[in-house]
């Protein structure tokens, strides 16, 4: 395991690590140690390094080593804050055995690189808060892996009929491939009362459950279904009914004004709604979104750069490539200040609507996250989403 971390944290530094596939990863690493344990750890180290031939940085202090990737403006480094290795390398160890059993081995070109794309696709959904307590993040991994309180879930489940949606409503949680930000999604899909085989498939949300709290990774748009038939533009007007209430023009000099929360996607607040009803169902009341993970951030980046250096390999003129590099660069951070502001515009909407839910930090206030917490009031100005909410509960009562 010792060497396998090195190999990783090395070639991590050097902006890929090497499976059965390159990933583009890249986060540099300090780790404490004391002397006694230092000249065995350099040893481990520069064997690893005299396999491979890498660009790194390397800085031995009294008593830490420091692995550094060179720098690159459009990168967001991270660094792996190491203060007791053998603790790390022992929560490691218990991650892999959950991530072996849970993950679909099918995935692997050569299962004898299983271990190291588990450890190596750990840290790709790490935030820079986690790389600072990494111990926290392995055992929040871990747990997302253990937790089994949406088993019941696994299977597709009918939770009510919507009478305004005039469908009926059926949930899915899914595992989900190793590469994915989360080892659960959360799928919604209206059914026509009618003609079972017309849907409106609604986005999924990737999640995380740990002890008692979630984390929120992303909600990504997925095929809606056939769009063609009346049912799915029925329900894709229907779901303008969540602006019911909304009053945009209020308090249009303040910053946290709903004059700021009209980009809303309704799809995604109607599959969030009915998402976090179900976690208060199961008394899961703490909520932290994850808006931004720079390891997935600098996958595309490095993508852009390795690019730029094979058309250089084609003698295409540098003013071109140089110029098709930044607008690639310029649409990455576009693309991503969208995705963030739109998740964090969500949640923030959803709060205007319903009384239960609290936002209690907002990104950067202590950590990268956005937190919420779901307390045990309920009032809800819009019909349709106060209608979503309250169907889980019903359902739960019928059990």
């Amino acid at each position: 395991m010792e060497e396998l971390f090195y190999q990783i944290i090395l070639e991590a530094a050097n902006k890929r690590v090497y499976t059965d596939r390159p990933y583009n990863i890249v986060f540099n690493s300090i780790i404490n140690t004391v002397n006694d344990n230092k000249v065995l750890m350099l040893n481990k180290i520069k064997t690893v390094l005299s396999r491979q031939n890498m660009n790194i940085n390397i800085t031995i202090n009294k008593n830490s080593i420091s692995v550094y990737a060179k720098e690159d403006r459009n990168l967001f480094i991270p660094t792996l804050m190491i203060h007791d290795l053998d603790q790390i390398l022992a929560k490691l160890e218990e991650y892999l055995i959950y991530a072996r059993d849970f993950y679909d081995k099918n995935y692997y070109d050569s299962i004898e690189y299983e271990d190291k794309t588990i450890l190596t696709l750990l840290w790709a959904n790490a935030t820079e808060k986690d790389f600072n307590n990494p111990i926290a993040f392995i055992e929040k991994r871990t747990q997302f892996l253990k937790d089994t309180t949406f088993d019941s879930y696994l299977n597709d489940k009918i939770i009510g009929t919507s009478s305004i949606l005039k469908s009926n409503i059926k949930i899915i949680v899914q595992k989900e491939p190793i590469y994915e930000e989360t080892p659960y999604s959360f799928h919604v899909e209206m059914i026509n009362e009618e003609n079972s085989n017309e849907r409106f498939i609604f986005p999924k949300l990737r999640f995380g459950l740990d002890n008692g709290k979630c984390t929120i990774m992303a909600i990504q748009n997925k095929n809606n279904g056939i769009n063609n038939n009346p049912f799915f533009k029925r329900i894709k007007r229907c779901l303008n009914k969540v602006n019911q209430n909304f009053e945009k023009e209020e308090n249009i000099d303040n910053i946290e004004s709903p004059e700021n929360l009209t980009g809303i996607v309704p799809s995604f607040c109607v599959i969030t709604t009915i998402f976090l009803s179900i976690l208060q169902k199961h008394e899961i009341k703490e909520i932290e979104v994850a808006p931004f993970l720079p390891i997935r951030w600098n996958a595309k980046e490095l993508k852009y750069l390795k690019v730029k250096e094979m058309k250089k390999n084609k003698n295409i003129e540098s003013k071109k490539i140089e110029t098709e590099y930044i607008a690639s660069t310029e649409d990455h951070y576009n693309i991503q200040r969208n995705l963030s502001d739109k998740l964090i515009r969500n949640f923030r909407r959803l709060a205007y609507h319903f009384n239960n839910i609290q936002i209690t930090l907002y990104p950067y206030e202590m950590d990268e996250f956005l937190h919420l917490e779901l307390t045990d009031e309920y009032f809800c100005n819009n019909d349709l989403l106060n209608e979503l909410y309250q169907l889980s509960f019903k359902e739960q009562k019928r059990k």
